[in-house]
C-alpha cells in the first residue's frame, strides 16, 4: 500500500539518487583510498625527517646540492632547463634545513589526509613535494614504491573535489535542509510523485 511514510520515504531516495545514486559505494572507496594514501605519506615523509640528512644531506654520502649541480651542467649543456628535466623544489634551496623544513610540510599534509581532508589542491601539494624528493634521491629514491605513490596521488587527485575538503561526498542533505525539493529529478519514478 502507499502509505503517506512509503511516500516519504520514496521521495527521500528520489532526492538522494539525483546527486548521487543511493546504492553508489565510491564514496566508500574514497574515504579509504584518501586514508591509506595519507598513511603511506606520513611513512615516506617520516623515512625522509630520519634517513635524509645522513644519506643526502650536505655531509651525507650523496649530498643533493653536488647532484643538482652536476645534473644542471649536464641539463645545460644539453640546451634544456634543468627545472623542466627534472622537477623538483630543491632547485631553490637544497640545504638541510630547507629539506628539513619541507619534509615537515609534507608530514602535516599528509597528516590531514590521513584525518579524512581531501581535495585537490592537498593532493596537487603532496604529489608536487614528494615528487622534488624523488627527482633529488639518486639511488635511495629509485626504487618502484616511490613511482607507484606518486601515481596513485596523481590519480586521486581526479577523485576528490578541488577546495573543499573531506571524506564524504557532498549530499543534498549537506546542501538543502528541505526534504520537499523534487525539482531536477531525472528517473521516471518522480514522474508518480507528482
Amino acid at each position: 500500500m502507499n502509505s503517506p511514510i512509503d511516500k516519504l520515504a520514496r521521495r527521500f531516495t528520489n532526492i538522494v539518487n539525483v546527486f548521487e545514486p543511493a546504492d553508489s559505494s565510491y564514496w566508500v572507496t574514497r574515504f579509504f583510498l584518501f586514508r591509506f594514501l595519507g598513511l603511506i605519506y606520513c611513512i615516506a615523509f617520516l623515512a625522509i625527517l630520519d634517513q635524509w640528512i645522513p644519506l643526502l644531506g650536505d655531509s651525507g654520502l650523496l649530498p643533493v646540492s653536488d647532484f643538482l649541480e652536476r645534473a644542471g651542467e649536464a641539463i645545460r649543456r644539453s640546451g634544456k632547463t634543468p627545472i623542466v628535466q627534472l622537477p623538483s623544489l630543491f632547485w631553490v634551496n637544497s640545504s638541510d634545513a630547507f629539506v628539513m623544513g619541507c619534509a615537515y610540510a609534507g608530514m602535516a599534509a599528509a597528516a590531514l589526509l590521513l584525518a579524512g581532508y581531501a581535495n585537490a589542491m592537498l593532493m596537487i601539494f603532496l604529489w608536487l613535494l614528494y615528487m622534488s624528493y624523488v627527482h633529488v634521491g639518486q639511488t635511495w629514491y629509485s626504487f618502484g614504491w616511490e613511482t607507484m605513490t606518486l601515481e596513485a596521488t596523481f590519480l586521486a587527485i581526479l577523485l576528490c573535489p578541488t577546495w573543499r575538503g573531506g571524506p564524504f561526498p557532498k549530499t543534498p542533505l549537506l546542501q538543502r535542509p528541505s526534504f520537499g525539493f523534487t525539482g531536477g529529478c531525472c528517473s521516471e519514478s518522480c514522474s508518480e510523485l507528482g
